[in-house]
């Protein structure tokens, strides 16, 4: 009986994700909801910890258009780390390029987060629309 018990917790234990952890927490805003093509937009993303202790953080941070076009944002510095029940938060105008043609968009940030051997790995977005540009005809 010892047995079986012993073998039905290794099997419980064996199917949670050994690196996943729950360590920090990540939301997305953009400043508005529809835009035209050409123009701008400002995306933000807040990173807090779960108060664990201090968390190394990764981030990237992209926009994704309807038509598949993606705009990596780059040239931005990784928030490094984050103290003990610390937040960081980033806030980022991005242009509207014409490749990126009209349709729903979200700005996504994507975080990697560690303290010792835990691992997570957290991807949260938010939504807006393009709409075809507002450019005046001549």
């Amino acid at each position: 009986m010892h047995r079986v018990a012993l073998l039905t917790c290794l099997a419980i234990v064996a199917t949670i994700p050994a690196n996943a952890a729950d360590l920090v927490d990540v939301a997305t805003h953009v400043q508005w909801d529809s835009v035209p093509l050409g123009t701008a937009n400002e995306g933000s993303c807040f990173i807090r910890t779960r108060g664990l202790g201090e968390v190394r953080v990764q981030m990237d941070t992209r926009v994704v258009f309807a038509n598949g076009y993606v705009l990596n944002l780059t040239g931005i510095d990784d928030p490094g780390v984050i103290g003990y029940q610390g937040a960081y938060e980033l806030s980022v105008f991005f242009i509207i390029p014409p490749e990126a043609g009209p349709g729903p968009a979200r700005f996504e940030c994507e975080v990697r987060a560690q303290i010792g051997g835990q691992k997570e790995l957290e991807l949260s977005s938010a939504g807006f629309v393009v709409s075809e540009s507002s450019a005046p005809a001549d």
